[in-house]
């Protein structure tokens, strides 16, 4: 192997590492919203009250402190975050893994086969729709519920 070759299988096995450990895309912060895009970012991540937008696929996000609203779109991504009191969490697409503290008014989970763990506030509002989404849901009270599509498992945990 030429010097020429070795230095750029190294140079490939150093990008292959990055572009795993910090993904594909963009995140982008400003004062009101934290974005993710792109494919595969593996991040933990400050919310600072800021809302949290999570679009694409394969990330792996973990927020800490309270954020505002959180937005999870495309596939296959974990999500982990504490909503502040009457914020919206939205869940759309498939495959994703949703676990969310903080009791949101809303929450709208569409899409096909997400898994989903939410805390509710007494008059919040449910919506599910598609196919084959697994939901875990606290609350004090009894929220609405809008559910349609099938396969799903809804249940209330204590």
């Amino acid at each position: 192997m030429t010097k020429h070759h070795a230095a750029f299988a190294l140079f490939s096995v150093i990008a292959l590492s990055a572009s795993a450990q910090e993904g594909i895309g963009t995140v982008e912060m400003d004062a009101k919203k934290i974005e993710v895009s792109g494919v595969g970012h593996k991040r933990t991540i400050a919310c600072d009250g800021r809302d949290l937008i999570v679009e694409g696929s394969g990330h792996v996000i973990t927020a800490t402190g309270v954020c505002g609203n959180l937005d999870v779109s495309g596939a296959s991504s974990m999500v982990t975050a504490a909503i502040a009191p009457d914020h919206k969490l939205v869940v759309a697409g498939s495959g994703h893994s949703v676990t969310t503290t903080g009791a949101v008014k809303l929450a709208d989970i569409s899409g096909s086969n997400n898994v989903v763990a939410v805390d509710l506030a007494p008059k919040a509002r449910l919506e599910v729709s598609g196919f084959s989404h697994a939901v875990k849901w606290r609350s004090s009270g009894k929220p609405a519920q809008d559910i349609s599509g099938a396969g799903h498992k809804i249940s209330r945990q204590n």
